[in-house]
């Protein structure tokens, strides 16, 4: 079998010469073995969860997950006969953990051992890419091999993800997973269903900002609003058709009460009642912010807590994990009831299940 590999690499070899062109033969050849994979394996997951979190570097379980895949790596460098071509996989894999744990010039030192030892390694090139030094996957002569190009589709599709464009995004992972390992999907799946969610925005916003928030796997109250904000009128008696800042939308969204629950029971006060600006989004929060929203938009006031009034009469709550009591009681109803926010299994509700930054733009856009 190694002997097969070497002539196909030979083939390979005298073809591009024949062709005079300066493309690079991949070593991923030669970088299939199940160690390796297994290595590639826990770098996907790292890396799809940088994607999704802001500051994960400094997570301290994070921060051990890296410091063990190094290990790891370290121990099949220092493997007796290592191929060169294995190696350059190596050094590339090991370069984008120290990126992950944000040591952009550990990182530096590794693509250059990487490329050292071997040019085509598409490990290596989506290192160098990462820190600036390919600047284009695009490039035909870039790349000539059998398996390299997955992996490179898979990290443009990334790229685009990032860069804002979904649509994109989406048909790029989706041709990368083909092919890939199932673990590939697996790790990058959820942002693959973010860039679903999220494909119909790649014109309506222009904030690079709220594009890089509507990427995350949760947010804050803050951050809800400067979504809220940018996606059409909703606030608009709030700012009047003006871009205000995270503190002063808050502000203003707290005195206009939509961050207030409306079936408590006991007296409401903003100190106790409504959450604060850096607190992490819940279902039950997103209900009661969009219940306000919707009974604003329509003058329905007097209707605000109209379900909690009839069923605590004497019925029982249509919601299994929604007690009669909830002081959120009206807002999951009336969402629910309105097909702004959907259960989350048919039968119970999740008040404290956080959704992602895209399912609360879905939700918002029901209204």
């Amino acid at each position: 079998m190694r002997k097969l590999l070497i002539l196909i690499v030979a083939i390979c070899l005298t073809s591009c010469a024949s062709l005079q062109k300066d493309m690079i033969i991949s070593s991923d050849l030669f970088a299939q073995t199940e160690d390796i994979i297994e290595l590639e394996k826990q770098l996907s997951a790292l890396d799809a969860k940088t994607m999704q979190e802001k500051n994960v570097y400094l997570q301290k379980d994070f921060s051990s997950s890296c410091s063990s895949l190094l290990s790891s790596i370290n121990e099949q460098l220092q493997i007796n006969g290592v191929q060169k071509e294995t190696a350059a996989r190596l050094y590339a894999l090991a370069g984008r953990v120290y990126l992950l744990q944000n040591k952009k010039s550990k990182a530096q030192d590794y693509y250059k051992l990487s490329h050292g030892a071997s040019k085509g390694d598409s490990q290596g090139i989506i290192l160098g890419s990462r820190l600036g030094i390919v600047e284009n996957l695009n490039d035909e002569n870039l790349i000539s091999g059998a398996s390299e190009n997955s992996l490179i589709i898979l990290e443009r599709g990334l790229y685009q993800y990032q860069m804002g464009n979904f649509t994109e995004c989406v048909a790029l992972l989706d041709t990368a997973f083909i092919t890939l390992p199932d673990f590939y999907r697996e790790n990058y799946g959820p942002i693959r269903e973010n860039a679903w969610r999220l494909k119909s925005i790649d014109d309506s916003s222009q904030d690079n900002k709220i594009i890089s928030l509507l990427q995350k796997n949760q947010i804050t109250i803050g951050q809800m609003l400067l979504i809220t904000q940018d996606s059409g009128d909703y606030l608009f008696r709030q700012n009047a058709g003006k871009k205000l800042s995270e503190n002063e939308l808050y502000s203003r969204v707290v005195k206009d009460g939509l961050l207030m629950p409306v079936s408590s029971q006991e007296p409401v006060s903003i100190k106790t009642d409504v959450p604060q600006k850096n607190q992490v989004v819940t279902r039950v929060l997103t209900a009661r912010f969009l219940w306000n929203l919707y009974i604003l938009e329509k003058s329905l006031g007097d209707k605000a807590n109209l379900y909690s009034k009839m069923m605590r009469l004497g019925g029982e709550s249509p919601i299994q994990d929604v007690p009669l009591d909830s002081k959120d009681f009206d807002a999951i109803l009336g969402c629910v009831e309105n097909e702004i926010i959907s259960l989350s299994d048919g039968v119970n509700f999740s008040p404290e299940e956080i959704p992602t930054a895209a399912q609360f733009l879905e939700f918002l856009r029901r209204l």
